[in-house]
């Protein structure tokens, strides 16, 4: 996401204080990337479904614009988000997590959650995206 889509960083913090922030245009998805996050709650068979996918088609790790703490970069969108285009792509759409697949870019509402909600049988754990697939690429 570049700086004019994403307003200015202080904006965007401000936002997140109040708890909400609108990646949408016009209430549509703009496909910024904004809901692409490293962190995703993912079952098993997800995980091996990309696991295969990835090795299937070669596909490998985009590395973002990163989160700086303490020294330390961070990447904290999902290593599938390419956003070398006018608009974001997922290079592991077919078989993209079930919360991606359910996802929608506007204001929800409590019964849009509870309708996901209702189609996730069990919790699945938060998985580090980046760690979990390409563990090679993490500095530590």
């Amino acid at each position: 996401m570049t700086n004019s889509q994403m307003g200015t960083i202080e904006t965007w913090l401000a936002d997140c204080e109040h708890g909400a922030y609108d990646f949408t245009k016009n209430g549509k998805c703009s496909c910024c990337g904004g809901c692409c996050s490293n962190l995703l709650p993912m079952s098993q068979r997800e995980k091996n479904q990309v696991h295969q996918y990835i090795e299937k088609h070669n596909i490998k790790p985009i590395t973002h614009f990163p989160l700086v703490l303490s020294q330390k970069a961070i990447d904290m969108q999902c290593p599938f988000l390419d956003l070398t285009k006018k608009t974001a792509k997922c290079t592991i759409y077919e078989v993209r997590p079930m919360i991606c697949r359910e996802y929608v870019c506007n204001k929800w509402d409590k019964k849009d959650v509870m309708k996901v909600a209702m189609k996730i049988k069990e919790p699945h754990p938060l998985t580090n995206m980046r760690l979990e697939f390409y563990p090679e690429t993490i500095i530590w």
